[in-house]
């Protein structure tokens, strides 16, 4: 899937002019937003360290900087249809009936039967929902795949590996993930054929840690620097994409506090045995561990209670994607150089939708690699990453569903207004605005 072309993009003029990126104006003003400090959201990563500080001056005061178009073409503006006269309702089953309600004839929700409606999992009136297959790729376990032996058949057919780490101020932790990797699958097996840590601007010594522990360390902004360089989780995995040298590229974050080999073996195994997959994606345990207490599997918040649900309801041949916001994942350079990056929170989910629509659910794999762990964001901050998400999801269903955009959200500029509660020193509540964009880099391949 590439990205629309009908109006030249910032990124296009770039390449033209060799002007790199500038900085746009603010959004267009709109109510009066109050003295209160307003946050504006520069897609910023999706792990902890991409988040960053967040500006003290007003959205009146932020420039607002971008370096690509919006996410698609009508983002945050694409709706799926809410009139009721299309939907027919059907009572639940009762427990132990063994049916399933269905829609009526003229719902062309996804997933559904009837005029319009697209492919996706339907479920027979004559089914229980225990009784439905779960759809997506089937999950295996990273034990299926020997190191040892992906090693002599990436050697046997000349195939190289690059595990490409992006990092922002991830001093404490990026020298312990690069160590793991580089002494169990570079030094001792020879499946690594290179570690690139992709610093994103640290104002700390991630750069250093890495490239002592044996990292190859490139700066964000030196990689295809005419193009300029922005803020975002997604555009340090762009340049990356860029300046790594493998054939198959394996994406770790730097975040990680039990890192192991088997995180990247296990996402190599399908590539390596089977030239129909294409991507991989990892499943795991996230542990949420919040003021002194903690659950063993509760740390996807945001893919719990935002991103499943909407895969379910706008892409339904995603919904068997056990972790559709890992940041591990392993894909052939040909598929990610085709697709384009989001460059902030999204980049995860867009990638899965746009690998989707352009090679079939059979191109991806899921591997269980156990357990992850990593620092958690506070809740503002995943409802800023929420909020980001869904207007990936969106504007990427209206492009593949080739609808018009609707009346624009927010302010129009292609972005949305978030207001979110804090609590003030004189114990009132005040209401805090964040701007929060979705821009994206091109395919990698429209480039070079």
């Amino acid at each position: 899937m590439g990205v629309d072309r009908g109006v030249p993009t910032l990124i296009d003029r770039a390449v033209a002019d060799g002007s790199g990126f500038g900085t746009f104006p603010p959004p267009r003003p709109g109510a009066p937003i109050g003295e209160d400090p307003g946050t504006h959201v520069r897609c910023g990563g999706g792990c902890r360290g991409f988040d960053g500080p967040e500006p003290s001056t007003s959205l009146d005061e932020q420039p607002v900087e971008r370096a690509c178009h919006p996410a698609r073409p009508g983002a945050n503006r694409g709706r799926p249809s809410r009139d009721p006269a299309r939907w027919t309702s059907a009572p639940l089953p009762s427990p132990g009936s063994g049916t399933v309600a269905t829609s009526g004839p003229d719902d062309d929700r996804p997933g559904r039967t009837g005029p319009g409606a697209e492919a996706g999992v339907t479920p027979p009136a004559s089914r229980g929902v225990g009784e439905l297959p779960a759809p997506g790729p089937p999950i295996v376990p990273h034990t299926r795949y020997d190191p040892v032996e992906l090693a002599a058949r990436a050697r046997a057919a000349g195939t190289t590996v690059s595990v490409v780490i992006p990092a922002r101020d991830e001093e404490p932790t990026v020298a312990g993930v690069v160590s793991i990797l580089k002494q169990g699958l570079m030094d001792r097996i020879g499946l690594v054929d290179e570690i690139l840590v992709v610093d994103a601007g640290s104002h700390d010594r991630t750069a250093e840690a890495a490239r002592a522990a044996g990292a190859r360390v490139v700066r964000q902004a030196d990689v295809l620097p005419h193009l300029g360089t922005a803020p975002g989780k997604g555009e340090a995995m762009w340049k990356g994409l860029a300046a790594a040298r493998g054939d198959l590229l394996v994406y770790v974050d730097a975040d990680l506090t039990d890192a192991r080999p088997h995180f990247v073996t296990g996402l190599l195994g399908p590539l390596l045995h089977d030239e129909h997959i294409l991507f991989t994606k990892a499943v795991y345990d996230r542990p949420l561990a919040l003021g002194g207490t903690g659950e063993p599997s509760g740390g996807g918040r945001v893919t719990e209670l935002l991103a499943r649900p909407v895969l379910a309801t706008l892409f339904p041949a995603l919904a068997g994607i056990v972790q559709p916001l890992a940041g591990e994942v392993a894909a052939r350079r040909e598929l990610l150089a085709s697709v384009p990056f989001v460059r902030g929170y999204g980049v995860e989910i867009a990638m899965l939708i746009d690998i989707e629509a352009r090679a079939g659910i059979g191109s991806i794999a899921q591997v269980d690699l156990g357990r992850r762990s990593h620092a958690h964001q506070s809740l503002p901050a995943l409802g800023r990453m929420s909020t980001e998400l869904l207007q990936v999801a969106l504007a990427r269903r209206a492009a593949l569903d080739g609808r018009a955009p609707d009346a624009p959200a927010g302010d129009g500029t292609g972005g949305v207004l978030l207001w979110q509660p804090r609590r003030t020193d004189d114990g009132g509540i005040a209401m805090r605005p964040t701007w929060v964009e979705a821009t994206e880099r091109p395919p990698l391949q429209d480039l070079l």
